[in-house]
C-alpha cells in the first residue's frame, strides 16, 4: 500500500487506497551504500551483512508494532481492555519463545 486517504463530506465518502509495486527490502539494503556508484568498492564481509540484517529486523519490528497499534485503535477497546494488552502480549511472546523458532523458508 502506498497511500490511504479518508474522504468525508464529499459526494462519495470513504477510503481511497493506492497500491504500487516497490523494490524488495533486501534489494534496497544491498544497493544502498555498495558499489562504485556509492564510492565504496570494498568487498562486503559477514559483519556487514549481519549489520544490515539487524537494521532490516529493526525496521520490520517498527512496522509490526505500528500495524498492531493501528489494529488495536481500530478495535476501539475500552480502557480496561487496552490496559490488559501489554500483559497479554508478554504472555503470548513468552509461550511462543518456548515453542521454538519457526523455520525460515528455503532460499
Amino acid at each position: 500500500m502506498t497511500s490511504e486517504v479518508e474522504r468525508q463530506g464529499v459526494e462519495f465518502p470513504g477510503v481511497d487506497t493506492t497500491y504500487s509495486a516497490a523494490v524488495n527490502g533486501w534489494v534496497r539494503l544491498y544497493g544502498r551504500g555498495t558499489g562504485p556508484a556509492a564510492g565504496d568498492v570494498r568487498p562486503r564481509g559477514p559483519h556487514d551483512v549481519e549489520e544490515r540484517l539487524v537494521t532490516l529486523a529493526e525496521v520490520q519490528t517498527k512496522i509490526m508494532f505500528e500495524a498492531m497499534n493501528r489494529a488495536l485503535d481500530a478495535l476501539e477497546l475500552t480502557a480496561a481492555q487496552r490496559a490488559r494488552v501489554p500483559d497479554v502480549m508478554a504472555g503470548l511472546l513468552r509461550s511462543m519463545s518456548t515453542e521454538g523458532r519457526p523455520e525460515l523458508p528455503a532460499a
